[in-house]
């Protein structure tokens, strides 16, 4: 009982620590954003230890023994979000770049791509173009979007980026049909939950990857 209510305890405090980071990044105060990002990971961490059944980050081990095994480094979700063990894709970041960790059917075994930070943004700014006004947009308005604006990407880079912004559900894919945006402040939440997302240990993952 006691655990659990220190559990709840740290939930409401995290809670309210990813709202002063929406804030601070909504401002521009990128500085605070990775503070206050820090100690809301911190705070997950705790809650873990104590057993916190909507906890944000679980600690997984790599192996590459297939979909059902343990993948690399822990595994971000969003509270009230259940993973399933072995679940694919798994995002992680560096200094400067989103890392996808697949899973691939056909070699059975997983596989890594990455895209840098400025790419992510990118196409978030271009999701939120092309999905102004609750409109359910393709991949296609987006790969428009970005060539309009004179930017240019590898095309997996930008898929990259829309499966990473799916998997925050900061979009919702609609079958064949497209996405659609899923909150008001777009920019601003992704790049609050960038801050969030696990860091990749050098070498933790090294097949397939690019």
């Amino acid at each position: 009982m006691t655990a659990s209510k220190a559990a709840t305890v740290l939930e409401e405090a995290e809670r309210k620590l990813r709202e002063l980071m929406a804030a601070a990044a909504d401002a521009g105060d990128y500085d605070a954003v990775a503070l206050i990002a820090s100690w809301a990971r911190t705070l997950a961490d705790m809650r873990t230890s104590v057993g916190s059944p909507s906890a944000r980050i679980q600690p997984r081990t790599a192996t590459a023994s297939g979909p059902s095994s343990r993948g690399p480094q822990a595994a971000h979700r969003k509270p009230g979000r259940r993973r399933v063990r072995g679940d694919y894709p798994r995002f992680f970041r560096g200094s400067d770049e989103l890392v996808k960790v697949g899973w691939s059917k056909k070699e059975r075994k997983e596989y890594v791509h990455r895209t840098p930070k400025e790419v992510l943004m990118n196409v978030t700014a271009a999701v939120e173009r092309a999905g102004s006004e609750n409109k359910v947009f393709s991949a296609e308005s987006v790969f428009s979007f970005i060539e309009n604006a004179g930017e240019s990407a590898p095309s997996y880079q930008i898929y990259v980026a829309l499966a990473w912004l799916r998997d925050e559900e900061l979009i919702q894919q609609h079958g064949r049909q497209g996405y659609s945006i899923t909150t008001e402040q777009l920019r601003t939440q992704a790049l609050a939950r960038w801050e969030q997302v696990p860091l990749m240990h050098r070498g933790a993952v090294q097949e397939g990857s690019r």
